[in-house]
């Protein structure tokens, strides 16, 4: 079952002993990042995760537009604040986030990541503003971040009671990873 307390309560931790940036937060966590160039084609990996004894590295696509990369840093790290990174070698790939329907141990580790990330990323209090005063489309490019993310955070906030009659007013896309924009290729 998610656990949105936990998740929460993680990422504000985090947010508030980085200054809500993910790069300081994945030199907090004690993360290796590695950037590497892993295609430009629309199935290249963005990111994964890979944990061997006590190191754990994200291996991020340079490939990435700049601004798809905070998102999918605090997703990563998101695996490994909710300790979804076991055993003594272990990795997590995603090419696309999407609210996962189901019980399912997968649907579970991708909610939280996404969930983690939403709200490492997005301060409640503005987002909230944002929201009551535009449309979700609106308030996600003056957030500059995909609507579908955000839906992940306005998921929470409804949750949380913050907002009402919430109606899901953008079905979140399960290819949302994978239109994640990437450099032209050469």
């Amino acid at each position: 079952m998610l656990d949105y307390n936990a998740v929460k309560t993680k990422a504000a931790r985090l947010r508030a002993l980085s200054g809500g940036n993910i790069r300081a937060a994945i030199d907090i966590l004690d993360l290796t990042l590695l950037e590497l160039s892993l295609g430009t084609e629309p199935d290249s990996i963005r990111a994964f995760i890979l944990k061997n004894s006590r190191c754990a590295t994200i291996v991020l696509n340079a490939d990435l537009a700049d601004d798809a990369v905070p998102f999918i840093l605090a997703h990563e790290a998101g695996h490994y604040v909710m300790n979804h990174l076991k055993g003594n070698a272990c990795a997590m790939q995603d090419r696309e986030f999407t609210w996962r329907a189901g019980n399912t141990d997968l649907a579970r580790r991708e909610n939280e990541a996404t969930f983690f990330a939403a709200e490492f990323l997005l301060d409640t209090a503005e987002t909230l503003s944002l929201l009551h005063e535009y449309d979700l489309l609106t308030a996600a490019s003056m957030l500059k971040v995909p609507p579908e993310f955000l839906e992940f955070k306005a998921r929470l906030m409804a949750r949380d009671g913050l907002i009402a009659d919430y109606q899901d007013p953008l079905p979140v896309r399960s290819d949302f990873l994978r239109r994640t924009p990437l450099r032209p290729g050469p």
